[in-house]
């Protein structure tokens, strides 16, 4: 009986209109002689077997069992295919929790949007977001996706696909690293062509660019500023002595590449005060004023001393400032 079965069951997988009937003729019994002797109607029998896609089938076949009472489930690994023996109602059951067990796990998750939030830890936020946008802006499926910046947490919030989130992670954590910092130091210098004395001491470490100073006569250091400068930031720095000068330094750092290269904006202004005076030498209240200021990109490497700009500065013809910046290693 059971040969027949089975051959009636690859009948039915071949695509038989009525696999119930056609079960039920292979039993030899009918619903008619069942009926005349007052027995109860047995439900049908039928066989199948179903052709696993993309699950196990040694996996999924005691679950299923667990599931579906009543019906006989065999599982084949060679053919990863699954034999059922039940009755209509059954396999209409089993092949409804098939067709949601038998599924492309990886398919399945990349059809469904998702969220995921990523703190960032080192740079801002909002420019690591407009990073991710540009680079996927002109894809095709631009409705599935988005990404908003949350600056009150400096998290980064994105909502697409499985690929999208794959690869938007891929970029925030290469893009979330250190910024490089370099120290700078600006020197003011103040020289004079018109006096012959010696010039005053130059500190080590701007020592290289001393024959440069020559060039404008005696020289003497005013004054110094020190900054650290992030990359990708700006910063500012000002300071005074006295009443005599005010001096502000601003700029952004635009590169500081690990092999040492160095390319930052530099604007610098120096403000010179002396208060005039009467013939006796008592100083009067108004004040007489020189200028310096520069706006400049320096290219350049850490370790490098340079003269940045000179201009007329002073009270009198051939007196000059000097502004020197040293980028520390």
């Amino acid at each position: 009986m059971a040969r027949i079965l089975i051959a009636t069951a690859m009948i039915i997988q071949l695509g038989s209109p009525n696999p119930i009937a056609l079960a039920q003729e292979g039993t030899g019994s009918s619903d008619k002689e069942t009926g005349a002797r007052g027995r109860r109607t047995p439900k049908p029998v039928a066989v199948k077997m179903y052709m696993l896609k993309h699950a196990r089938a040694d996996q999924i076949g005691p679950l299923l069992q667990r599931l579906i009472r009543n019906c006989q489930i065999v599982t084949d690994s060679r053919t990863n295919s699954i034999i059922v023996s039940g009755d209509a109602m059954q396999f209409v059951a089993f092949e409804d929790l098939l067709g949601d067990l038998d599924v492309d796990v990886g398919s399945k998750s990349q059809a469904t949007s998702d969220v995921e939030i990523i703190r960032i830890k080192n740079r801002i936020v909002a420019d690591i977001a407009d990073r991710i946008v540009e680079v996927f802006e002109r894809s095709s499926d631009h409705a599935n996706w988005s990404v908003a910046a949350d600056n009150s947490r400096n998290s980064l919030l994105l909502r697409g696909r499985l690929p999208f989130l794959e690869s938007a992670r891929a970029i925030a954590h290469q893009l979330d690293t250190p910024a490089a910092t370099i120290q700078l130091d600006f020197a003011f210098f103040r020289a004079d062509l018109n006096d012959t004395q010696a010039s005053g001491a130059v500190p080590q470490d701007l020592a290289e660019v001393t024959e440069e100073l020559k060039r404008f006569g005696r020289y003497e250091i005013v004054g110094r500023l020190a900054t650290v400068a992030v990359e990708g930031q700006e910063f500012s720095i000002e300071g005074s002595i006295g009443d005599e000068m005010d001096v502000r330094i601003s700029g952004d750092l635009k590169k500081a590449a690990p092999d040492g290269a160095v390319r930052l904006n530099v604007g610098a202004h120096l403000r010179l005060m002396q208060a005039s005076s009467s013939e006796d030498g008592a100083k009067r209240g108004r004040l007489k004023t020189s200028a310096f200021e520069v706006n400049t990109t320096l290219e350049t490497r850490r370790g490098d001393t340079i003269v940045i700009g000179t201009a007329p500065a002073g009270w009198k013809a051939g007196e000059s400032a000097i502004l020197v910046v040293h980028v520390r290693m």
